[in-house]
């Protein structure tokens, strides 16, 4: 076989496996947690023909099953298409960038990238950078003149500009990058004198857009309503969503990216091209750092296999020394960020060369042979929820309170949700605004399923903080429902929210603010902006986090994470309320047991300067809700043990950790509060992704006699981060109980149930000394 049949053979092994990892034909099942249920809920967004920026205001668009692959039966044909169109735009990319080159360079390449890769996120967001390396291989136009396939030349560019149409309308922050180099690649060919390819370059995705936005049931008038309302989500992302990390993993990354720019920089064989390809690699890289850094954790792998990808092509495109110099870094630096954050573990990227293929032909020929297999498991899954969460069949039309959609599908309701479905993202004034505006109109749902779980420590009054007010003068509670949520059901007569103000006031970061004292429900809305320089940081990579930190009439001070954009709209501050049973609390007109704030403050505990010192605050009082039956959440009932029974029990060697009690580090404490309120995790396995069925809270006292309090499942994204496991994003537990009549030292104990049997954890027992409390 000749050099450029063996050339054309593997530049097409390369390709079509790329086709076929862009494909989900063995897509993922609707299961519990965050990110499964927002992927859930996208799906059913488009399945019921919900209007993409204004009754679903998300980062994913209508062809979100193609970056989730989470299957649903009226969206599988959307996924498949959208997957083809991206495995079809990479196709013919590889057999560019893979003409005439050593077929054995393109068939390892092909080999590393099918054995590491797994990050969609970064499949996708490479997707625009490697279509302009394509583009600078484009054939001379001399060459199609004497050619037989020169009725090819007019379909390369749209076939390669394509699938950027795809990509804005599957995740609204491609956008970004889409656009960036979309403009790029025009000016590069107008440069080259091909203009007529520019203009294609131009329409291709344009015109793909929109038939596929019509396609996926969306109005053609709805599309700009869709972008603009990208904008806030966009913006309010690193500032609401930041996670710390290892500054060595950055530091890592960030060296072997820069030595991606100086190989291409220093590139002599390619002059012209590498002045364009050069802004657009570095644009690219900015992106991928932030979406890999910003929140750093699982979303790493981002960045890590964006290196990947990117190197893969690098090499397609000129493998000259320059470019092999620059990549000595990037064995050590993906490593290092696998081992840390691992895709999924050693052997799986071993295994994954023959999956990609057995794995798609087995899943292919299922669809063709079983069409009906892939339905069956889905109704599958949703028994398996329905059973775990127990959700009633609920008359008229159903929202659920914060995140967990995907429990609330599986019971068959009627799903009318708030434009931002999920409170943790509801990080923006505009985007505030816009879920309390729905909550006071008529297409608000009749019954609201409500359970505080607020992510990363964050003040719970700030998720969804506006939305409070109407939901407290627009619902009232029914009863309280299996895993600790609330059924609030629509007023025939609603009141209408009212705020009045009571003052305006200077403050400064890390000096305390007095709150002042109403009879009523205090709001506060704080103004508080990022300085130059912690503008430029967020623009780059994210500022310094801010902490909150409340002290209450009952002597306790409480810390949270504080997010700026969160707290420009009303948010309620006093009475305080960190839980569910805080909330339903609000509907009494008994006032004697709330937790009221006396003052406050806001400081940053690493780089200040990357703040405003000053900042406002504007306090406001209004009225809760008038003459309300109150069905708070029942306090947690115990389950007595004696000692020969807790004697009995199984010990285990148990995962997790009880993290705070009253807001405070698991230290031996004196609990002075009224409440005794815990928060922690706990897995069977993390790295298998299992969870107890229950996790109990243990207070034992000086015979050994216990009392055992079931806790409440509570999402915890770094669980789930740390693990890989995306079955542990409810890996968190919390609990209030009752201390005002506790006078004894106890000790506290973790229990847990696994497969029908209680087990007793071996952690080491914290000594808690109940001090006296008000009755």
């Amino acid at each position: 076989m000749s050099f450029r049949a063996l050339s054309l053979t593997a530049s097409l092994a390369l390709g079509l496996s790329l086709f076929v990892f862009a494909i989900p034909l063995a897509p993922r099942m609707p299961e519990a947690g965050l990110d499964p249920s927002f992927a859930f809920a996208l799906n059913m967004a488009v399945a019921q023909g919900l209007r993409f920026g204004h009754e679903i205001i998300f980062t994913l668009g209508p062809y979100a099953s193609t970056y989730t692959a989470m299957y649903h039966p009226e969206t599988d044909n959307l996924m498949l298409l959208g997957g083809t169109l991206i495995g079809l735009g990479y196709l013919a990319c590889c057999l560019l960038l893979a003409r005439n080159r050593h077929w054995l360079l393109t068939l390892l390449i092909g080999l590393l990238l099918v054995a590491l890769l797994s990050s969609r996120d970064a499949f996708l967001l490479s997707y625009p950078l490697v279509m302009c390396l394509a583009l600078t291989r484009l054939p001379d136009p001399e060459r199609y003149q004497t050619s037989r396939s020169q009725w090819l030349e007019p379909l390369i560019v749209p076939i390669l500009a394509a699938p950027l149409g795809l990509l804005v309308i599957t995740k609204g922050s491609f956008a970004v990058i889409c656009a960036g180099l979309l403009l790029l690649a025009a000016l590069y060919l107008s440069a080259k004198g091909r203009r007529l390819q520019a203009l294609f370059l131009i329409l291709s995705p344009l015109i793909a857009l929109f038939l596929l936005w019509r396609h996926a049931g969306q109005r053609a008038g709805d599309l700009p309503a869709y972008f603009l309302t990208q904008a806030p989500i966009i913006s309010g992302f690193t500032d609401a969503m930041s996670w710390p990390g290892s500054l060595g993993e950055i530091l890592l990354w960030g060296i072997t990216a820069l030595a991606m720019l100086i190989g291409l920089t220093l590139c002599r064989e390619a002059r012209p091209e590498k002045y364009f390809l050069l802004p657009g690699l570095s644009l690219f890289l900015l992106i991928a750092f932030k979406a890999g850094f910003v929140r750093h954790d699982m979303h790493v792998t981002i960045a890590s296999d964006g290196l990947l990808l990117t190197a893969a092509f690098l090499l397609l495109w000129r493998p000259s020394p320059g470019i092999w110099l620059s990549l000595l870094l990037l064995p050590a630096c993906w490593i290092k960020l696998d081992q840390q954050h691992p895709h999924t573990s050693t052997h799986p990227h071993l295994d994954s060369l023959q999956d990609l293929y057995r794995g798609s032909y087995e899943a292919l020929w299922g669809r063709l042979t079983q069409p009906e297999s892939l339905a069956r498991r889905y109704e599958n899954a949703l028994t398996a929820l329905q059973t775990g969460y127990n959700f009633p069949k609920l008359e008229g039309s159903v929202d659920i309170y914060s995140v967990n959609q995907a429990e609330l599908f599986a019971s068959g309701n009627a799903w009318k949700p708030r434009p931002i479905f999920q409170s943790y993202s509801v990080y923006t004034p505009a985007l505030a605004r816009r879920n309390a505006e729905h909550q006071q109109s008529h297409e608000a749902a009749d019954t609201l399923l409500f359970r505080m779980e607020p992510i990363d420590g964050r003040l719970p009054a700030l998720e969804d903080g506006p939305s409070w007010l109407p939901l407290l003068l627009q619902y009232s509670p029914t009863r309280t429902l299996e895993q600790g949520y609330l059924q609030l059901d629509r007023r025939p007569t609603p009141q209408p929210p009212y705020y009045k103000q009571l003052d305006v006031l200077q403050a400064t970061l890390g000096e305390p603010v007095q709150v002042p004292q109403a009879d009523g429900l205090l709001f506060a809305q704080i103004e508080l902006s990022p300085s130059p320089t912690g503008r430029l940081s967020s623009l780059l990579y994210k500022s310094s986090p801010l902490t909150i930190e409340l002290v209450l009439s009952n002597g306790e001070t409480r810390s949270f994470r504080f997010i700026s954009g969160m707290a420009k709209e009303h948010f309620l501050l006093s009475p305080a309320v960190f839980d569910t049973q805080g909330f339903a609390q609000l509907y009494s007109s008994d006032q004697q047991e709330r937790l009221r704030v006396l003052r406050f403050k806001i400081y940053s505990q690493h780089s200040e300067f990357q703040w405003n010192p000053a900042f406002t605050v504007t306090f406001s009082m209004a009225a809760g809700p008038k003459s309300t039956s109150v069905t708070a959440p029942a306090p947690p009932a115990s389950i007595p043990l004696s000692r020969a029974q807790v004697d009995s029990l199984d010990r285990a060697q148990c995962e997790g950790q009880l993290d705070t009690i009253n807001g405070k580090v698991t230290t031996p404490q004196v609990v002075g509060s009224s409440q005794l309120v815990l928060q922690g995790w706990s897995t069977v396995s993390g790295k298998e992704g299992l969870t107890p069925q229950a996790v109990f809270i243990g207070l034992i006292d000086d015979a050994g006699n216990a009392e055992l309090y079931r806790t409440l499942p509570q999402a915890r994204n770094d669980v789930n981060a740390y693990f890989q496991q995306p079955a542990l994003a409810n890996a968190g537990y919390s609990l209030s109980i009752d201390a005002s009549r506790r006078t004894k030292e106890q000790r506290l104990e973790i229990f847990r149930l696994v497969r029908g049997r209680l087990e007793h954890c071996q952690r080491p027992s914290i000594r808690l000394s109940f001090a006296a409390t008000r009755p």
